[in-house]
């Protein structure tokens, strides 16, 4: 005897389980494009840390994954989200350029990602406005995007490398470049912990501190790229719960 209501609720049950469980679809590591960038990203060999660890750590944890590293400079990093060979990064702002090969997760993690340029000790006083920025060498990392305008003004003189937070302060102290910049936060960081920088690093006056939203992106050529709606949703729950700014302050203060 047939009983269409019967499997008309067998049926809605199933589809329920589906949606209600799409983390059974998952069957492999997420992969995660992780450059040094403390206290962000901290590499030490092959052990991986930070502020952004601990952020994709409790995200996986939500979706029943299993993060798995590939650790490379920002540009390398950037074209294995170009490939697929990376299924996720962090850090990252919004650029029309990387929004062809990356889906964006909403909302960002963070809002607030103040910029500073950093000189020899004794010469903060050498940018006190952006455009003393003109007269100088500014060291800055391949493929990094710091902020409007200064990214794309052609009359900054730039000294662009690979590694950004290895090289740019030996170039500064070994008299290679005038400047350089990074996020505050990070560098900050790093004059903090690492004495020897400290001794003959200093700040400059000028920083760049208006909102800039920070996100983590998905690959679009990553098997998990389909799944970006639940990447929202759970990322969503973290920040609008408290739990990023929790894992950011607890980080710090230490």
């Amino acid at each position: 005897m047939y009983y269409p209501g019967k499997y008309r609720l067998i049926f809605y049950i199933v589809i329920v389980g589906l949606i209600s469980f799409p983390n059974k679809c998952f069957s492999k590591d997420l992969i995660v494009a992780v450059d040094h960038f403390p206290p962000w990203t901290i590499i030490q060999g092959e052990k991986v840390s930070g502020i952004n660890i601990e952020v994709l750590t409790t995200l996986a944890l939500r979706l029943d994954l299993t993060l798995k590293y590939k650790i490379c400079p920002w540009k390398r990093c950037l074209s294995h989200m170009m490939t697929g060979q990376a299924d996720i990064m962090t850090s990252l702002l919004k650029r029309p350029e990387r929004e062809v090969y990356m889906d964006y997760i909403a909302p960002p993690y963070k809002t607030k990602s103040a910029k500073a340029f950093y000189l020899k000790k004794g010469m903060a006083n050498h940018i006190r406005r952006y455009e003393d920025l003109y007269r100088l060498t500014i060291g800055v990392e391949r493929g990094t995007k710091y902020f409007p305008p200064f990214d794309d003004d052609p009359k900054i003189n730039k000294h662009i490398i690979t590694h950004g937070s290895k090289q740019l302060p030996k170039l500064l102290l070994g008299d290679r470049i005038d400047a350089f910049i990074d996020t505050e936060s990070s560098m900050d960081f790093r004059l903090k912990t690492e004495p020897e920088l400290a001794k003959g690093i200093e700040k400059s006056k000028y920083r760049y501190n208006y909102e800039i939203p920070v996100y983590m992106a998905l690959s679009k050529k990553s098997e998990y790229a389909a799944q970006l709606p639940l990447f929202n949703s759970h990322t969503s729950k973290l920040v609008s719960r408290g739990k990023v700014d929790a894992i950011i302050k607890n980080f710090l203060r230490h």
